[in-house]
């Protein structure tokens, strides 16, 4: 608009003025003439706060509206009399044009002037744990100091009920193992509400070692309501053996909600995704393999595949590494925390980022492996970890800061049965606190204002 007032105040000619100044109305016309166009999705744009102004769009020249060129041979009144015209016509064509009912443009927007840069979606069940007296802070913490009952179910081996389908889940029959130290009992996520509650956020990425895939089987049979998670029928990995047998099953798991039937009425976007061979297992004078890079790649292709509306929403994504790096987080900061961090800290929206610790150490760890994989490296790993993230990413999850899940208390004293992995009942515990964690974090980012509403 400046360029045109420049021009005018210049002693340009009327002619070229009339012909800029009606040919954006001239198009518009044309184009509601015609219809409203297809349905189209406006991004969320990493800067879309910086909204550019119409003024930077480069004025029409004349030659794309011959047609309404005013005659240099007409008197000065002649014009102004085909201005006038030309006016009004466009005045009532736009009193008498009525939009169609298909929206012209699809825009999604916030309703808070500053929000924070993590975005939700909205649900259809609760919020079940936000509201009740422990922020999402405060249940982490508060999972870090309980214990296990001494009558907590994880005390003893899973027993399937007898005569009912081995693949089932029995939700109404679950307990927690343990209390919650200072914060009121967890939710028990029914499937439902489970991936209601997934569908708001961008999908959850999980990666790590072994105990990171019971991790995320014990979200898929809450997301299936099934433990059937084998691309093919397998005896040897029915119930509560994905779990047990593991070492056989890992090669027959699926490990993506891509290829599991769950109950969710749209895709949950829950993916494992596995950590490399232990670094002690390289051979003699092999370089160190650059782990950075494929876990960066493997997080952009999740990102990628999400649907437009899901990109969103903020991605979780949940780590847990160590053991492969001899309990090293040094390694564990510079080849998975430090390159994420890097990549994702100034995106809109913003991940949301979790380090899952490691649980107990059980009291039939072989003994060959005490000494490197025991409760004492094991703890003082837990705890160069917590201390590491506090520095490198101060932020609350709110703000797409690192939060670490720690699970050694609510863990120890649980039946291993081969002395580093769990079953059934520790997974489901797992996932339902992650759940209630997600919960209350969502309703503080809605609170925030980081609600994503379609109109």
């Amino acid at each position: 608009m400046t360029s045109h007032l420049r021009q005018r105040s210049r002693g340009g000619n009327d002619e070229d003025a009339l012909a800029r100044w009606t040919a954006p109305l001239a198009r518009w016309l044309g184009g509601a003439q015609n219809g409203a166009r297809a349905l189209e999705y406006v991004p969320l744009a990493a800067k879309e706060d910086e909204a550019s102004s119409p003024d930077d769009t480069p004025a029409p020249t004349t030659e794309e509206l011959p047609a309404i060129s005013a005659s240099s041979s007409l008197s000065r009144l002649t014009r102004m009399g085909l201005l006038a015209t030309l006016l009004v016509s466009i005045i009532v064509a736009i009193a008498v044009y009525h939009p169609p009912l298909v929206q012209f443009r699809q825009l999604y927007r916030l309703r808070h002037p500053n929000p924070p840069p993590t975005r939700v979606g909205s649900r259809q069940f609760g919020p079940f744990y936000h509201g009740k007296g422990c922020n999402s802070t405060q249940l982490v913490e508060s999972l870090a100091r309980s214990r296990i009952r001494p009558d907590g179910a994880s005390r003893t081996v899973y027993a399937h009920p007898e005569g009912l389908d081995p693949n089932d889940i029995h939700l109404d029959t679950f307990d927690f193992s343990f209390n919650l130290d200072g914060c009121p009992p967890p939710h028990a996520f029914s499937p439902r509400e489970a991936c209601d509650l997934v569908s708001a956020f961008g999908g959850i990425f999980n990666r790590g070692d072994s105990l990171m895939r019971q991790f995320a089987q014990g979200l898929f049979m809450l997301l299936a309501n099934s433990l059937d998670l084998v691309y093919a029928h397998k005896d040897e990995c029915q119930g509560t053996r994905i779990f047990t047998n593991g070492t056989f099953c890992k090669d027959h798991s699926i490990l993506t909600s891509l290829d599991f039937a769950h109950v969710c009425p749209e895709q949950p976007y829950v993916m494992y995704d596995l950590v490399w061979r232990f670094t002690h297992e390289r051979r003699d004078g092999e370089a160190e393999p650059d782990y950075a890079a494929p876990l960066l790649d493997s997080w952009h292709r999740f990102v990628d595949q999400l649907p437009p509306d899901r990109q969103r929403h903020s991605p979780i994504f949940v780590e847990a590494t160590g053991i492969h790096y001899h309990w090293d987080a040094n390694a564990t900061l510079a080849v998975h925390i430090s390159p994420f961090i890097r990549n994702t800290s100034s995106l809109i929206p913003r991940p949301i980022p979790f380090f899952s610790g490691y649980p107990a150490v059980p009291p039939n760890k072989p003994v060959q492996w005490i000494g490197i994989q025991g409760p004492d490296v094991t703890q003082r790993y837990n705890r160069e970890m917590l201390a590491a993230l506090d520095e490198v990413s101060p932020e609350g999850s709110i703000d797409g800061g690192w939060t670490m899940l720690q699970w050694y208390n609510v863990t120890d004293g649980a039946v291993s049965y081969d002395g580093t992995h769990y079953d059934y009942q520790v997974a489901l515990e797992r996932a339902q606190i992650f759940l209630n964690v997600l919960d209350a974090l969502w309703g503080e980012i809605v609170d925030s204002g980081g609600l994503v509403v379609v109109d």
